[in-house]
């Protein structure tokens, strides 16, 4: 479970993200870590990229680790979905092996990734490529031929966002609620007020805490397990910066 919020404005990207990490123990899914990096960036020759991931990662023997996929990956392609259709099979084949080696949770197959419960691992990816804005998702899920992957375009416009995590907190803090009174202005900035990589930062930060707040975890049960170190990034044109920097700190970089 993660709590991970992406918001684009003309002027660049910010993203935000919690840092707890869980695992199911006799069947009760509980906190493990608190302080997991689950942004990163990616640099090659023709692009500059944020990465947000959330699912099942890795492995607790880190016998497969998406983020490892990633830092070994040295892609150079002319257009971003070749690019991430070839990132995308690497874990693919990664995931497929964990898969065979009873690595991942088990869930029935699907068709397509419509149910949360079946979908492995979401992969985000936001930057620029060849100086171009861009935005792709890749999911992951138990298919019925085994572990499939989709990328999905999303087409930029001042105000796109993510938001995943929880939704009754936000809700409650969005419609006035007291005790969640100190989130409430920043969630309420409608998308067309939006314009500055500052606004965007105070949503996303603002989702990812009331997600996280004590109170939100007596109230919202999606919100139990949520919490940790959260950290916070920007990329616009001058680059990729930490407004809030994780504690760990693993390095990621492209070919």
């Amino acid at each position: 479970m993660t709590a991970l919020s992406i918001y684009y404005v003309n002027r660049g990207f910010c993203l935000a993200a919690d840092g707890n990490v869980t695992d199911r123990f006799d069947g009760v899914l509980q906190v493990t870590k608190s302080s997991a990096q689950k942004i990163f960036n990616l640099q090659g020759s023709n692009y500059n990229l944020a990465c947000a991931m959330s699912g099942e990662v890795s492995s607790d023997d880190l016998t497969y680790d998406i983020v490892r996929e990633i830092n070994s990956y040295t892609g150079e392609y002319s257009s971003f979905l070749e690019w991430c259709s070839s990132l995308g099979k690497k874990i693919q084949e990664s995931l497929a092996k964990a898969k065979r080696d009873g690595k991942l949770t088990p869930y029935k197959p699907s068709a397509t990734p419509t149910e949360r419960e079946n979908i492995i691992v979401d992969v985000y990816l936001v930057g620029y490529f060849r100086g171009t804005p861009v935005w792709n998702d890749i999911v992951f899920w138990h298919g019925i031929n085994g572990v499939e992957f989709q990328v999905c375009n999303m087409r930029l416009i001042n105000g796109l966002l993510i938001a995943g995590g929880a939704v009754k907190a936000p809700r409650l803090a969005q419609d006035g609620d007291e005790r969640l009174a100190k989130y409430r202005n920043h969630l309420n900035q409608r998308p067309e007020n939006i314009s500055s990589i500052d606004d965007a930062a105070n949503f996303v930060t603002a989702y990812v805490e009331v997600c996280c707040d004590p109170y939100s975890k007596e109230i919202d049960e999606d919100c139990k397990c949520l919490g940790g170190h959260i950290h916070v990034a920007e990329i616009t044109t001058n680059g990729f910066r930490w407004r809030i920097p994780p504690k760990e700190k693993p390095a990621i970089s492209g070919g």
